[in-house]
């Protein structure tokens, strides 16, 4: 199976949510995973890094403020 890059987007919004979402930049799709409190977020992230390394992806980060 082919390794593929998953860019994990975090987004810090003004309302101290964040949302998390997932890039492919191979076809250039985004896909939106949900909207987190600041206290569950390590655990969110963690969760789905782990989920990606399983599958046998490489995983990239990308983190900006709204």
């Amino acid at each position: 199976m082919k390794q593929l890059e998953v860019r994990i987007v975090i987004i810090h919004r003004s309302d101290k949510r964040i949302d998390i979402g997932m890039y492919d930049p191979v076809s250039n799709r985004y896909e939106p995973l949900g909207t987190h409190k600041q206290v569950d977020i390590d655990d969110v992230i963690y969760k789905l890094k782990c989920s990606i390394e399983r599958a046998g992806h490489m995983i990239t980060w990308c983190e900006r403020s709204e």
